[in-house]
């Protein structure tokens, strides 16, 4: 009893896995973000809510570590609404995979 394996496949699986570089095609077509983006969605909201917040000693503390660099690597401010946000995050992880 032989077993072929289709080389089409496994070159195709390759090409998920090693993705940009990254190991992230496969979480996208398993239709969630890799850990970067995921982590950086929640600090990006995070972030957004002490945008708001009254108390001065805490923005003090989280508010300026990331935000800069957030914003411009995601092209968002803290003025678009969290499905926006969202958008642009997920986009970013879609132009790293190369996939539209």
């Amino acid at each position: 009893m032989s077993t072929s394996v289709d080389t089409g496949a496994e070159d195709t699986l390759s090409t998920i896995v090693e993705c940009g570089g990254e190991r992230v095609a496969l979480q996208y077509y398993c239709g969630s973000l890799d850990f970067t983006r995921l982590f950086d969605l929640r600090r990006l909201r995070f972030l957004r809510k002490i945008s708001v917040c009254r108390k001065v000693a805490l923005k003090e503390c989280f508010y300026r570590t990331d935000v800069d660099y957030l914003c411009y690597e995601y092209n968002v401010n803290f003025s678009l609404s969290l499905s926006v946000i969202n958008h642009s995050v997920y986009s970013k992880f879609v132009d790293i995979c190369g996939m539209f």
